[in-house]
């Protein structure tokens, strides 16, 4: 039930948004923090090498048993072609939503 309300508030914002790039590339956020998404496959900013959900404005993961992001749900929506919001949902508990911007080419793994 969650996934599906996800995808349909996904989809409702991301109507207005087809004229943005792909949520694929490097992202970083002001503390360091990087993460990669290649299709469905991502680099998480836990080194962790991951498989999720992926959408041409979208993309939703849940961290890896053993990691600081063990069981997290991540969803990422991509707000504009250089900035994209980050919700963590932590034992069914909404984080604030972090923005993160794309790497400069320095700083991108």
């Amino acid at each position: 039930m969650a996934r599906h309300l996800f995808l349909v508030s996904v989809f409702t914002v991301t109507a207005g948004l087809a004229n943005a790039e792909t949520i694929d590339g490097s992202w970083c956020a002001s503390d360091g923090r990087s993460f990669t998404i290649n299709g469905p496959k991502v680099l998480a900013p836990t080194g962790d090498h991951l498989v999720g959900e992926y959408d041409r404005h979208v993309f939703r993961y849940i961290g890896q048993l053993g990691s600081v992001e063990e069981a997290h749900d991540i969803r990422m929506l991509l707000w504009s072609e250089g900035e994209l919001h980050l919700q963590r949902i932590v034992d069914g508990v909404e984080q604030p939503a972090e923005t993160w911007r794309r790497c400069k080419r320095a700083n991108a793994r």
